[in-house]
């Protein structure tokens, strides 16, 4: 019904210009008629999560049709719509999520980290390591890219998919060279005057000790030598 609303208002069938549009027009279509709420049926998390994927496939076919050089104002025009009917499914299928799904759905093991972010949003991605001062923290990723070709400052904590790389990553949680790092690529970003881009993904500061160079530090900076001296 909605489908044909939107034809009959335009006047012209979808795929008059593209036919990638009619494409998408028509995966948006099957999202809306099994997805989405219909006839007293509700949206249980797994059936939600199914749909956020798909429309992530959408998306990007959209994204990449957005990319195409030559296309007529009539094509823009049908893959702004397709960008409203998008977000209209998003809401849509979120809605329905109850307060312990919605908890469920934001510590999902597939859910996308900073890495991901940077890699489907930015461009030109130069990664800064170190705070100049102790060592690296990878649990926060920091650099430098372009956003739709402005330049731009990245910082975000970084979690991972498989043991070996949540140990390096120490799960998400960093220690204060880590947050010195990000204070110094914010200084630079204010140096230069380029927006900042933050992502926040993080179960909290490390709050354990760990040893180097024949000493520990605690989760405030502090030194603390095996004698039990504090620097």
């Amino acid at each position: 019904m909605r489908r044909a609303k939107l034809k009959q208002a335009r006047g012209a069938e979808p795929d008059a210009e593209h036919p990638s549009v009619a494409g998408a027009d028509f995966l948006l279509s099957i999202v809306e008629t099994h997805k989405t709420r219909r006839n007293g049926n509700v949206i249980g998390m797994e059936s939600g999560l199914k749909a956020q994927q798909e429309l992530d496939k959408i998306e990007e076919q959209i994204s990449r049709l957005e990319s195409l050089d030559g296309q007529s104002s009539e094509t823009h025009r049908q893959i702004q719509q397709l960008h409203e009917r998008l977000k209209d499914l998003r809401r849509e299928v979120s809605s329905h999520l109850n307060a312990w799904e919605r908890t469920n759905l934001a510590r999902h093991p597939q859910r996308p980290y900073t890495l991901d972010y940077v890699e489907r949003i930015f461009t030109d991605w130069s990664e800064i390591h170190g705070d100049r001062g102790f060592r690296d923290d990878p649990a926060i990723v920091c650099g430098m890219a372009r956003f739709h070709g402005d330049e731009v400052v990245v910082v975000g904590q970084q979690k991972a998919r498989d043991a070996k790389q949540r140990v390096y990553r120490n799960f998400g949680m960093p220690h204060p060279e880590g947050y010195r790092k990000a204070m110094r690529v914010m200084k630079i970003a204010e140096k230069f005057r380029r927006p900042i881009f933050t992502f926040v993904d993080t179960d909290g500061a490390y709050p354990g000790l760990h040893e180097h160079f024949g000493c520990k530090m605690n989760s405030v900076g502090i030194n603390i030598y095996p004698d039990g001296e504090w620097v």
